[in-house]
């Protein structure tokens, strides 16, 4: 079975690791993209940047459970990706970045961004209810012979 994994190391760590893993469960690698250094969204195990590479790999599916388990476990693996795959990765290029100002805008006005504007969102309407300071003071004190005639009961009970 074909398989599709991306793996993403350390600046200094190298793939040696990863190629035996792979090794180990009866894999083979047909096609290796290393995609670079790339910065990551937040930290990562105090690390700011990784090396990001894509393997396609026909293995056994019975090894792919220890494949994932062994790169888990590899220090130098930061994080990885396995997806079972029937496509080839041989069309896959990675994508380049604009280089230029004009291929930037150019780039930016053939993908516009479609944001749906927003109804604006009305509160639901709760009733408010004002009591003055002499309905407080009253409610609270009926609240409290209440309470006390109750525990009368109680107390006379014992």
């Amino acid at each position: 079975m074909t398989y599709d994994i991306t793996v993403i190391t350390g600046n200094d760590a190298d793939l040696s690791h990863v190629l035996q893993h792979i090794a180990e469960i009866g894999g083979v690698v047909k096609k290796r993209i290393d995609l670079g250094v790339r910065p990551f969204a937040y930290p990562i195990n105090k690390q700011l940047e990784g090396v990001y590479s894509a393997f396609m790999v026909d293995a056994p599916a019975e090894g792919i459970g220890q494949l994932d388990r062994a790169l888990t476990i590899d220090t130098t693996v930061i994080r990885h990706l396995i997806l079972t795959t029937d496509s080839e990765m041989s069309t896959y290029q990675p994508p380049k970045a604009p280089e230029t100002q004009e291929e930037r805008m150019h780039a930016r006005d053939e993908h516009p961004v479609d944001v749906a504007p927003k109804a604006p969102q009305k509160a639901p309407k709760v009733p408010v209810i004002v009591k003055t300071k002499e309905e407080t003071t009253q409610e609270s004190q009926e609240r409290q012979k209440v309470l006390d005639e109750k525990l009368a009961q109680i107390l006379d009970e014992k």
